[in-house]
């Protein structure tokens, strides 16, 4: 075959095996079928005309034909869309220079555009992308218009960073002066963007563990720490500042920050809530310290009358921590360090009075004989 059939292109005829010369083995019928070896020359023959018309066209390692370009559409599309890659994704994407190794990465590719395009029901962007996975690309060919993303949320990134850069990981830290550098997009955006995702991740599971103390009133020594309204308002703090951080989960990509939505005032908005986590954590914390040693004061309190001057001390000392001991002023280590040496001191005051008191009602040798010569008395 190679050299049976004669091709003319641009004036030149030559047989098949003179154009394929110097190229590959498929075009020039090497271990090829018939369609492999005339798609081989054509590519050959066509390619300058091609370059002509479409030099920005991507190069696909795979063949892409009328039969099988929408299926390969549609899977490049769902693979954007974090789903299954095919082998046909793998190629599309490839070709656009959408991938770093395995990675996808759009900030190296000529052909990646941001942009919102408009079906009818609906508008399609980076934001929602598992949207756009279940649109047919049949749709997505009929759409009514396209439009400009809106301009980056530059306050309401900063005010987002300095929110989130006191609970940043030390290895992930974060500073307001960054949401500069998430506008200008690349690596070090990429790098913002999982740093930002990880302290929230981070954030809302300490959320998560937080609530349930707040259900059972922390109570220490008997009492609950926070009052009830105290407990119910930073419980809706709390509810209110972790579905804000939920929402933020979506906006895991430089082109969804882009879509950034709440403003400079509402990111600040979510402040109370997490100095109330702050807050719950490190009374959480005091409690779990101090607990063991108000516990044992509390039953040697039974133990003792309650007309006894340690007890009344013990209730005086038990009202006066209560009252010190809040959510607001748990994290003051001086504090700490005082509540502690008080009930050590309280503690040791009981072992003194107990020891007193055992002394006292315990027989010594001369009673003890009295005792042995009362009991042997035929009298009683």
């Amino acid at each position: 075959m190679p050299t049976a059939y004669e091709v003319t292109s641009q004036g030149k005829r030559k047989k098949l095996l003179e154009w394929a010369k110097g190229k590959s083995a498929a075009a020039a019928g090497g271990r090829a079928n018939v369609r492999d070896t005339v798609n081989g020359v054509a590519s050959i023959c066509l390619a300058p005309r091609f370059q002509d018309q479409a030099p920005n066209c991507p190069t696909f390692s795979i063949l892409i034909t009328r039969e099988n370009r929408l299926q390969a559409a549609e899977d490049a599309v769902r693979a954007i869309a974090g789903q299954l890659r095919t082998k046909q994704a793998t190629a599309v994407l490839d070709a656009l220079e959408l991938l770093d190794g395995e990675r996808l990465d759009p900030s190296g590719s000529p052909y990646a555009k941001h942009f919102v395009v408009s079906v009818p029901g609906k508008k399609l962007d980076a934001t929602n992308l598992s949207a756009l996975a279940d649109t047919g690309v049949d749709e997505l060919k009929h759409f009514k218009h396209i439009e400009c993303p809106k301009e980056r949320n530059l306050p309401g990134l900063t005010a987002l960073l300095d929110l989130l850069a006191p609970f940043a990981s030390p290895d992930r830290p974060l500073a307001p002066g960054m949401a500069q550098a998430l506008t200008l997009g690349g690596q070090s955006a990429d790098e913002i963007v999982t740093k930002v995702q990880s302290t929230i991740s981070g954030l809302v599971d300490r959320i998560v563990r937080a609530q349930p103390g707040l259900q059972g009133g922390l109570p220490f020594w008997g009492r609950p720490t926070p009052s009830e309204e105290a407990i119910k308002s930073r419980r809706t703090l709390l509810e209110q500042t972790k579905t804000f951080l939920d929402s933020l989960q979506v906006y895991n990509s430089q082109g969804k920050l882009k879509n950034f939505r709440y403003g400079s005032d509402e990111v600040k908005g979510h402040l109370p809530g997490l100095q109330s986590l702050v807050e719950i954590e490190a009374l959480a914390e005091l409690i779990a310290d101090l607990g063991p040693l108000a516990a044992y004061l509390s039953k040697a309190e039974t133990l003792l009358p309650l007309e006894h001057e340690w007890a009344k001390t013990v209730q005086a000392a038990q009202t006066e921590v209560g009252g010190r001991i809040k959510a607001d002023a748990a994290s003051d280590a001086a504090l700490r360090a005082q509540v502690r040496q008080r009930l050590a001191d309280l503690k040791r005051a009981y072992i003194e009075t107990y020891m007193a008191l055992h002394l006292r009602a315990r027989l010594g040798a001369n009673e003890d004989k009295r005792k042995a010569k009362l009991l042997s008395d035929v009298r009683l």
